[in-house]
């Protein structure tokens, strides 16, 4: 489980580095489509999440045979949000339709002093 934080409405740049969690060898993301979500609750409905990533539209698969993918948040994903604890997952659905969560843990959205620039 890992760690995120960001406050509330600003750009944030995420680089996620995916390994098996056995051998610590980079995953092949070739091919895979990812999904990245921040949600209140685990049990939220997808529709309900706070901010949500996919291939394209706001992940970026950099380096797919290492492993890495970078994950771009707006300042207006989190602009109207409540500062407080999250869960976000990253998950990856490969070239043979395999269902994997690659990272996941908790997500913090940290009140922003200035809320006008």
């Amino acid at each position: 489980m890992t760690y995120l934080s960001i406050p509330r409405g600003d750009d944030g740049i995420l680089d996620v580095v995916v390994t098996d969690r056995d051998t610590g060898d980079p995953i092949d993301l070739t091919g895979a489509e990812l999904t990245f979500m921040v949600k209140r609750d685990r049990r939220d409905a997808d529709a309900d999440a706070i901010l949500a990533k996919t291939a394209g539209s706001g992940i970026t698969v950099a380096a797919p045979t290492t492993g890495i993918a970078v994950v771009a948040i707006d300042a207006a994903d989190t602009d109207a949000a409540t500062p407080g604890a999250c869960w976000w997952e990253l998950q990856s659905v490969d070239v043979t339709s395999k269902v994997h969560t690659l990272a996941s843990g908790r997500f913090v959205i940290t009140a922003d002093l200035v809320r006008e620039a």
